[in-house]
């Protein structure tokens, strides 16, 4: 039954008190599981709405299929951004392995003139493992000021912040986990090895103390007593 629960959600009900008292209990268990339940008016209204999981399978999809049409349709341009990975981005990500999150930012009007490099990328990065953040940040830069009425002219230089995080847990990291993991091992091993339910325990010198008095008391002329073992749990 157990076993059967991994599968299956349901609940155990002891059945061995009385005929009222079982009866208490189902329609305890029953009154509990409808609480967790939406009413059907609520469940109408959101279950339309995706679930995580199926969130992140079309995500993946949607990923995939975007990544081959840039190599289809814009091939030259997405040639370009895999070279601006390996020669930029790659050595900012590598200066921070161990740490787990990088950032790349420029300059560059490269991005600006092709407002579809920046999809680009974070579909590349995203298809190898990183999770990427894009932000664009407009710095105004004055390069005109009229004398006359003080008016100071701007003009907006896009910055463009790539923010990279990935895994970083080295060889060590999975070192440790798995010597814990062995030590937990070890540990749930001799539990289940020393500690059980009913095990009559007899120390070790409790023989030997029972010899000497079974000796002391034929000398006495008294018959010997019986060894008892102790219960422990």
């Amino acid at each position: 039954m157990l076993r059967l629960k991994q599968f299956f959600a349901f609940t155990l009900i002891d059945a061995m008190g009385s005929l009222e008292e079982t009866r208490q209990q189902i329609t305890t268990e029953l009154r509990y599981q409808s609480s967790l339940d939406l009413g059907s008016t609520t469940y109408e209204l959101i279950r339309h709405l995706p679930l995580a999981k199926d969130v992140v399978l079309s995500a993946r999809q949607e990923l995939v299929m975007r990544l081959d049409g840039y190599c289809e349709v814009s091939h030259e341009l997405f040639t370009e951004v895999i070279e601006r990975i390996i020669n930029d981005v790659l050595p900012v990500v590598r200066q921070s392995g161990l740490a787990g999150h990088a950032e790349y930012v420029t300059r560059s009007a490269f991005f600006s003139e092709h407002p579809v490099a920046i999809d680009m990328m974070v579909d590349v990065l995203t298809d190898r493992g990183f999770h990427v953040c894009y932000v664009r940040e407009d710095s105004a830069i004055p390069e005109r000021v009229d004398l006359n009425t003080g008016a100071i002219s701007y003009s907006l230089r896009p910055s463009h912040k790539f923010k990279i995080t990935f895994d970083a847990r080295g060889p060590r990291d999975e070192i440790k986990a798995l010597e814990l993991a062995a030590r937990m091992a070890e540990s749930n091993a001799s539990l289940q090895r020393d500690v059980r339910i009913s095990h009559s325990v007899i120390p070790d010198h409790f023989g030997d103390i029972r010899q000497e008095q079974h000796e002391e008391e034929l000398k006495a002329g008294r018959p010997g007593g019986q060894i008892v073992g102790f219960m422990g749990s």
